[in-house]
């Protein structure tokens, strides 16, 4: 329930307002020019371009990239089924990952990938020594 403070100070704000725009209608007026003009400059946006269709076969480049990379597909079983099947962790799994594809995926970062297998080896050895220190092997 609204006070009568809050009341005279609503009625005192309509009078400012009538005083202040004139009437009523000025008011309408004012709003229905910023409603047509909001809607003229809706209308002249610019139809969005509809991109030409992609080349044929694009999916299964996408796929295999993605599916099957080369670089880690170069002996007689992928990095990743290599992995699964000998139920590597995580840090063993990145070491073997990194090692493989050492110098395949760009020869320039042949380094940095044999580096992040050390890193994640350094990481798998401190995780294990941990464990035995606190007795709990993982």
């Amino acid at each position: 329930m609204m006070t009568a403070r809050e009341i005279w100070a609503g009625v005192l704000g309509f009078l400012i307002a009538l005083f202040v725009f004139g009437t009523i209608e000025f008011i309408q007026d004012r709003l229905e020019e910023k409603s047509k003009a909001s809607q003229q400059t809706i209308r002249r946006v610019p139809p969005v371009p509809i991109p030409p269709p992609p080349p044929k076969g694009w999916i299964e480049k996408m796929a295999d990239a993605v599916v099957h990379p080369s670089h880690y597909n170069t002996g007689k079983i992928e990095v990743i089924d290599f992995i699964t099947d000998q139920k590597l962790n995580f840090c063993r799994g990145n070491a073997v990952k990194y090692i493989c594809r050492a110098g395949r995926k760009d020869p320039a970062k042949e380094i940095e990938d044999l580096e992040k297998a050390v890193f994640y080896l350094n990481d798998e050895i401190r995780r294990m020594k941990e464990s035995l220190q606190s007795g709990s092997v993982k």
